[in-house]
């Protein structure tokens, strides 16, 4: 342990420095010379007491800052701490969550990749579907064409052969009518009124068939006729003759209807 410069002053002075009770002793003697080195001594000391009290300040501030380190050290080491236990409980997690949720998004995206490329291929053969039920519609609109223009021929036809049929039954008619009239006016010059009669009945009937199968503009004949022919039946048995040419006039009519008829075709 160093010894304190007081104390060792303290010493020096009691045990080496003359007090005044001593004798004085000459300069040149061992004593002055010893006293000498003491005070050198001395000075020495308080040298030393003046660096000891340096270093006790600068001792003093390297503990200051030491504690400077230290504390900031240990904040250092706390934060780091608090850093490294952010990092393994807060980012740690979240990168863990976020690689997840990366798979998750690849997963998602690779699975609406493939119904988007379903969708597409679903699309596509709605489209080819699309188009043969466009096609099949074309065809059935064509076909309906055709069987309304069928019908329409159908009933052209129909028309048409009723038509024909009503001109042949018309010209049949006539010609039973004409023919009826002939074999009264024979019956009649035979002197057989009965069936000249019934000829002329039969050629009543025909003449009002006549009547309706007739085209518009040639219904207006039938009238003159069946008068004529009643004229005839009422002179049958009074004025033969005059029946006779009566029923001459009436076939000549009836032929000129038929003549008509045939014209107009």
């Amino acid at each position: 342990m160093q010894d304190d410069p007081n104390d060792r002053l303290t010493k020096n002075e009691s045990n080496n420095i003359p007090t005044s009770e001593q004798e004085p002793e000459d300069e040149s003697s061992p004593k002055i010379a010893n006293e000498s080195s003491m005070q050198s001594e001395i000075e020495q000391d308080q040298a030393v007491i003046e660096n000891g009290e340096i270093q006790k300040e600068e001792s003093h501030s390297r503990t200051v800052f030491r504690k400077f380190i230290r504390w900031t050290f240990g904040l250092l080491v706390i934060f780091s701490l608090g850093y490294l236990t952010a990092i393994f409980t807060i980012y740690t997690p979240k990168v863990d969550e976020l690689e997840k949720s990366g798979k998750n998004l690849e997963n998602a995206q690779s699975t609406i990749t493939d119904l988007e490329s379903e969708i597409n291929a679903q699309q596509n053969e709605i489209d080819r579907l699309g188009v043969q039920i466009n096609n099949l519609e074309t065809e059935i609109s064509n076909l309906e064409t055709e069987i309304s223009n069928l019908e329409t021929k159908n009933q052209e036809l129909d028309d048409k052969l009723v038509a024909e049929q009503s001109k042949y039954y018309l010209q049949i008619t006539l010609l039973k009518t004409r023919s009826d009239v002939i074999s009264a006016q024979v019956a009649i010059y035979q002197e057989n009124p009965a069936q000249a009669r019934l000829l002329l009945d039969s050629a009543r009937q025909n003449l009002n068939t006549v009547g309706s199968l007739l085209p518009d503009d040639l219904k207006d004949v039938v009238s003159p006729l069946q008068n004529r022919l009643e004229l005839a039946v009422g002179e049958i048995e009074d004025d033969p003759e005059t029946a006779i040419s009566d029923l001459a006039i009436l076939a000549g009519d009836l032929l000129k209807i038929e003549n008509a008829l045939d014209n107009n075709e």
